[in-house]
């Protein structure tokens, strides 16, 4: 089973916005850079 990124973006994007996390926040506790967490 593949992994389907828009729905891991989506996900992501929900979580921080919960959290009140930053960009950057994400990026260091998930390890995905910033510009492919925008990008999805």
């Amino acid at each position: 089973m593949s992994l389907d990124l828009k729905s891991l973006g989506a996900k992501l994007n929900r979580c921080r916005e919960q959290l009140q996390l930053s960009l950057n926040e994400v990026e260091k506790g998930t390890g995905i850079s910033m510009s492919r967490i925008e990008n999805y």
